[in-house]
């Protein structure tokens, strides 16, 4: 194989390895107008507890219906402003009527049975 074919191949898997990246970009941000639809949060940032928790914390902000202040019942997400920390989704397990997740706004938001997407 000639000098100039294994630039061509090099150049030729550079740009697929690239645009790889690119689409994997471009599918995270159109699954943000399909988060936007569901019950849930926003807050400045978000992170990982313990045993399944995600946490929402500093000016929260309640999406679609979800409450304000107390229990929370059924699925939802919590979302960061901040591009690099996690979104979770929030499920309702319990069988015995325990809550899925607790709200205090704007101060922070919790689920207790979550996983970052």
């Amino acid at each position: 194989m000639g000098r100039r074919a294994r630039k061509v191949i090099m150049v030729g898997t550079a740009g697929v390895f690239l645009g790889g990246i690119l689409s994997c970009a471009g599918t995270a941000q159109a699954a943000g107008p399909a988060i936007a639809a569901r019950p849930g949060y926003l807050c400045d940032r978000t992170h990982e507890g313990n045993k399944g928790k995600g946490w929402g914390v500093a000016n929260c902000e309640s999406l679609n219906g979800a409450p304000e202040h107390g229990e929370i019942r059924g699925a939802f997400l919590i979302d960061s402003r901040n591009g690099t920390d996690p979104t979770f989704a929030c499920r309702d397990l319990s069988p015995d009527g325990y809550p899925s997740g607790n709200a205090d706004l704007p101060r922070k938001v919790y689920g207790f049975y979550c996983e970052a997407i």
